[in-house]
């Protein structure tokens, strides 16, 4: 290449990307440089140590892993699931694990890991030198199964306790805010969060990633006013949980706080709440899982792909509506599991419109939750046999195990929902 070719590009690549880009890519380029003979000087000094690793496993075994940190719903569930497993199986393995990223999305969270899973960020060295030799997948620790994408197929929540736990001064500092909120004892309260892309724009943006694929998860907030206004009616406080949303709650009443744009929201009441409800209500977002791995009871309204319904907890789903742009016509359950996308953009290829529920679909949801927990629900023989219909036809679908294993019995489809679209399930 001539220099007068090569300038021409670096100027054309200037012009494209601007100097801020071309300057970082040039500052991590020589980063990378300066940085290689240091990671072989450490590479030489860790490999005989990994090696003692390997040769002493028959009367220690140790294995080297990560916790992933990018997203609150993973971090959350696979600590939980991993030590579930652990007290399950009796497991007698010394693992060792460093967050995977940073910063971590709460830390809180990252502060009760800490406290029961050995964890430090040296391990990672350990852990890539260890990767380089043959036969690394058996010192490799894994907190979920392979392939399982954070979801407890083997019903492991269900036969055991929460692992992860406050401290006894934690749970004062939170019971203590309830209090000065004007909660007592026996009140209850509802968590309630919604997804909007503001939490991905802000907090996860580091590299100017368009996080706008997600955005058909997105839901107006204003539709569960209605919700909301029942729930309180009934006695319950409700709080609208988030670390950064778009629109505000507005909805005044004493038993209603817009947590999400209050001056009381912290890394710490994010999680104690969601652990501490009476039950949580959400779109299918990452810090449910938190109520999850709790084992509280969750209403996940508008979710999508229903291919990825939570089976394993107590559950009450209704998705969102599929509709084909051309036809106007819903998509059948079927067809649902067959367009089970993850991005926006794959939607809007197949001509599909994501359609929310209405305010009263929400809100029968809700109601039901609430109904069950209390003793009240009154069901009928009709309701019931969707309910068998529904899950018969869902274990017919050719990617059920990979996804569900176990069924959660009070894992359900809401029953209004399949009241007014029983034959959605039935074609």
């Amino acid at each position: 290449m001539s220099v007068g070719t090569f300038y021409t590009r670096q100027v054309s690549q200037i012009k494209e990307e601007g100097w801020s880009a071309v300057q970082r890519k040039a500052r991590q380029a020589v980063i990378r440089i300066v940085k290689l003979p240091i990671d072989i000087i450490v590479y030489l000094l860790i490999l005989p140590m990994v090696l003692f690793v390997r040769l002493i496993k028959p009367f220690v075994f140790i294995r080297f892993g990560h916790v992933r940190s990018d997203v609150i719903g993973h971090s959350v569930f696979n600590p939980e699931y991993y030590l579930c497993d652990r007290e399950l199986n009796n497991y007698k393995i010394i693992d060792c694990f460093y967050f995977q990223s940073y910063p971590f999305p709460n830390e809180q969270w990252a502060l009760m890991v800490r406290r029961h899973l050995r964890i430090n960020p040296f391990f990672k060295i350990f852990d890539k030198v260890n990767r380089t030799i043959p036969g690394w997948e058996k010192h490799f620790a894994h907190l979920i199964p392979f392939g399982s994408g954070s979801r407890d197929i083997n019903g492991l929540l269900s036969q055991t306790k929460p692992h992860i736990r406050f401290t006894n001064e934690e749970n004062s500092k939170g019971i203590n805010f309830l209090q000065q909120r004007g909660l007592n004892s026996k009140d209850k309260f509802i968590c309630l969060i919604v997804r909007d892309s503001a939490y991905k724009e802000k907090y996860q943006n580091q590299d100017g990633k368009d996080w706008s694929y997600h955005n058909y998860r997105d839901v107006d907030i204003d539709t569960y006013k209605e919700t909301v206004l029942t729930l309180v009616k009934k006695g319950y406080w409700v709080f609208r949980m988030g670390k950064e949303v778009h629109k505000p709650l507005k909805e005044e009443h004493p038993r209603i706080l817009d947590y999400a744009n209050s001056s009381y929201r912290s890394d710490f009441l994010d999680i104690w709440l969601m652990a501490n409800c009476f039950f949580c209500i959400s779109n299918s977002t990452g810090l449910d899982e938190v109520s999850i791995i709790f084992r509280k009871p969750v209403v996940k309204s508008n979710m999508v792909p229903i291919q990825y319904t939570v089976s394993y907890s107590q559950c009450i789903t209704v998705p969102k509506y599929l509709v084909y742009q051309d036809s106007n016509k819903l998509l059948t359950f079927s067809d649902h599991l067959a367009h089970s996308y993850l991005r926006s953009e794959e939607y809007d290829r197949a001509r599909i419109l994501v359609q929310d529920l209405t305010s009263k679909e929400i809100k029968d949801a809700a109601l039901e939750m609430e109904a069950r927990l209390t003793g009240s629900w009154e069901g009928s023989k009709q309701d019931l046999q969707f309910q068998q219909q529904f899950w018969k036809k869902f274990k017919q679908n050719k990617d059920f195990n990979k996804y569900h294993g176990w069924i959660h019995p009070e894992a359900r489809i809401g029953a209004s929902f399949l009241r007014e679209n029983h034959e959605w399930f039935l074609v």
